[in-house]
């Protein structure tokens, strides 16, 4: 199988509640490699076609545009075999996301 390459963008939430780390294992354990990675913030124009081309509006977060141009994001280009269709499967998961007092995190999903 061909090797792909595919972009992600992390929501500022997650740098919020640290789990930026937990989030780059996940794609790790499913056989996918960081090829780069970025801490920066977008444009509202960058946000929109991002979204508009995932065709995956966050539901979660009403006005998700100017949320996630108002706070740094961090960008990711993995690569692996199937890396597109995988990267879908992990993000389409419904996480929970479970951050306890001493900041043990736990994701199920």
């Amino acid at each position: 199988m061909v090797k792909e390459r595919t972009f992600v963008l992390v929501f500022p939430y997650c740098l919020e509640v640290y789990v930026i780390g937990d989030i780059v294992m996940e794609f790790e354990k499913n056989g996918l490699t960081v090829i780069g990675l970025n801490k920066m913030t977008v444009r509202p124009k960058f946000a929109q076609k991002h979204f508009h081309r995932t065709g995956r509006i966050p539901s979660y977060h009403p006005s998700w545009v100017e949320f996630t141009v108002s706070h740094p994001v961090v960008a990711m280009l993995l690569e692996g075999e199937d890396a597109i269709n995988k990267v879908h499967a992990i993000t389409s998961r419904d996480w929970k996301i479970t951050l306890s007092r001493d900041h043990h995190l736990q994701i199920d999903g």
